[in-house]
């Protein structure tokens, strides 16, 4: 399957750092954020990033975000398998942040239409994350013994996680796109962590992409190396999203638009 390419304004980054906060002061005071994902984790998250309390992010509704909700989630209603086919060869024609920035571009798409009756400035943001270890793409693991496999190749190489991320500013519908990807290097583990991690096809890792959660406490003493952020590991890098809120804002301006009041 070919792919649409992203944008010409899309860049993939590096190793980018680890960030803790996150800011829209540049937007108009009423502008909320809208995660499209149904992760409680990444909308806790962004919700610590730009210092919010528990009560002011919640599940998306315009009389939600009437009422003064800052952080908003929405699931998509997007079906990735259907979408793009034959995965591993789409990873192999295009690379692993075009195939992400795909996934994230169709997420965007099927939440965009229900953001129509906002009541206020949205910045909707999703989100999709491709794993590798060396030349091998991975998805969750399909039994257990696949997922043995893969926490196991973790000993010898690095998990290395590409993302993408596309921010969309409503009403104006302009976005800005772009990708990252950071590697997290283990010392050699005994199989027992592996068997506890996997707990006979029930465990967590069972649903995560790579067949692995980095940051575990049973993997905590044998993490070495670390080349990027922690947050972009998990699927959500705060440096990368800093820097597209600021690409938005310039983009929204350039388009004819006022981002702020």
């Amino acid at each position: 399957m070919s792919l649409p390419p992203p944008p010409k304004t899309f860049t993939v980054h590096q190793g980018l750092g680890h960030r803790a906060e996150i800011s829209t002061a540049r937007f108009a005071p009423d502008t909320r954020l809208v995660l499209g994902s149904s992760s409680r984790w990444r909308r806790g998250v962004i919700r610590e990033a730009l210092g919010l309390s528990e009560d002011q992010a919640g599940a998306y509704s315009p009389e939600a975000l009437a009422g003064g909700l800052m952080l908003a989630s929405i699931s998509p209603d997007f079906d990735e398998t259907a979408a793009i086919g034959d995965l591993q060869g789409a990873l192999a024609q295009h690379g692993p942040h075009h195939v992400a920035h795909f996934l994230a571009r169709g997420k965007a798409d099927s939440i965009l239409p229900r953001l129509a009756d906002a009541p206020c400035p949205v910045i909707l943001i999703t989100a999709d994350q491709i794993v590798s270890c060396g030349p091998e793409y991975r998805v969750k693991p399909t039994s257990a013994d696949e997922c043995r496999r893969f926490i196991g190749s973790y000993r010898e190489n690095p998990i290395s996680c590409h993302n993408s991320l596309i921010l969309t500013h409503l009403p104006s519908g302009v976005s800005v796109a772009g990708a990252d990807s950071s590697s997290q290097y283990f010392a050699p583990f005994p199989d027992t962590v592996i068997e506890q991690l996997v707990d006979g096809g029930r465990g967590e890792v069972m649903s995560c992409a790579g067949g692995i959660t980095v940051e575990s406490p049973l993997l905590e003493p044998y993490r070495t190396e670390l080349v990027g952020s922690m947050e972009s590991i998990q699927g959500l890098p705060l440096a990368l999203l800093q820097t597209l809120l600021d690409e938005l804002h310039q983009a929204v301006e350039a388009a004819g638009h006022s981002p702020a009041c």
